[in-house]
């Protein structure tokens, strides 16, 4: 009989050198998984920031733009044509006139009226100072220009529709185009509208051309069959605090409309704006300067327009804290910024 000799065999376990070689190991794939995944985060956050700059970017300048190109328009009346700035306004003054373009810079914010005062949004500076945007004025005649039929003592009577209510400002331009006027509405139907003495400095609103200014005591004279009367718009663009977004900066605008200035938010991360006005020598030469340093008479010669606008991330952790330098102020905050720079002619005074 055949003995067999079965031998035992026994179970061993990992060392602890070899469990902590291969805990070591387990921690830097997944030291690099993680590491992966916060580069993928922080790309896509990035990529999404900048997005949100570029989209805001995009549409403010075509928004500026299409503003600033079309200041000045008085219908067929040309820059030399005799004005008479009837109508008044105590809310906003400033934004009633025939310049096509005019402003503020933001070193003067403490002689800015107290409706902009009270709107736009400071600038805080790392070293806890605070600095200020500068304010952009565009005006002139839009929408829909209606023939006038007749225009008897306060009344005047249009061919066609027109597009004013109650209280609107409204452009007169002469069926001569030498002649132009503002005026405020007080009632307004489909082809009528009615002025008074509430609201504008005088009934008579019809400029002389034997008079080089209008005094709101000339004699009553009536525009006549050809004229056409257009809306008045008038618009100041400057940078506030977000109505959507709390604690968020924006640009805003306040209009004209019939029941007085109303404010419009347009786009979301603009957080300061520089605007430089040129002025075009009689050689054709162009020098641009802030609205400090324009002179009263300069305003009429004003032949393009530089707006520069920084934009911002919504998220302060898009990226690591750097020190920036944007239009003469630095940042260290972790936002995204980028710098918009565009340069516009008035073509209205081309």
């Amino acid at each position: 009989m055949e003995i067999k000799f079965v031998k035992q065999r026994f179970s061993k376990g990992f060392s602890i050198v070899e469990l902590m070689v291969a805990i070591l190991i387990g921690l830097i794939i997944l030291a690099g998984v993680i590491q992966v995944v916060i580069t993928s985060k922080s790309t896509f956050v990035g990529q999404e920031e900048m997005s949100f700059i570029q989209e805001n970017a995009r549409y403010s300048v075509d928004l500026i733009s299409k503003d600033i190109q079309s200041a000045g328009y008085w219908g067929c009346a040309g820059s030399n044509a005799r004005t008479a700035l009837v109508a008044r306004n105590t809310a906003a003054p400033e934004l009633l006139s025939t310049e096509p373009v005019g402003g503020y810079d933001g070193t003067s914010y403490d002689s800015m009226p107290d409706y902009l005062k009270t709107r736009i949004r400071a600038v805080t500076l790392p070293d806890g100072t605070t600095a200020y945007p500068d304010v952009l004025m565009v005006r002139g005649a839009e929408g829909v220009m209606a023939g006038i039929q007749t225009h008897d003592g306060s009344t005047i009577t249009t061919e066609i529709a027109h597009n004013l209510k109650d209280n609107s400002y409204f452009v007169v331009i002469g069926e001569d185009c030498r002649r132009l006027s503002i005026v405020k509405a007080a009632t307004a139907s489909a082809n009528q509208i009615v002025y008074g003495a509430s609201g504008n400095c005088s009934t008579a609103i019809k400029p002389s051309l034997l008079k080089k200014t209008f005094d709101c005591t000339e004699a009553y004279e009536a525009y006549l069959s050809g004229a056409t009367v257009m809306e008045y718009g008038a618009k100041a663009y400057f940078v506030g605090e977000s109505s959507a977004v709390s604690g968020f900066p924006a640009l805003k605008r306040l209009v004209f409309t019939a029941s007085g200035v109303a404010q419009e938010e347009l786009a979301l991360g603009i957080e300061d704006m520089q605007v430089l006005y040129g002025i075009q020598s009689l050689g054709g030469n162009v020098q641009y300067k802030t609205a400090d340093q324009v002179a009263a008479a300069e305003w009429s010669q004003i032949a393009s327009v530089q707006v520069q606008m920084v934009f911002r991330s919504q998220s302060a952790a898009a990226q690591r804290a750097v020190e920036q330098n944007f239009l003469g102020k630095t940042y260290n905050d972790g936002f995204m910024r980028q710098l918009v720079s565009t340069t516009l002619r008035l073509r209205n005074r081309i």
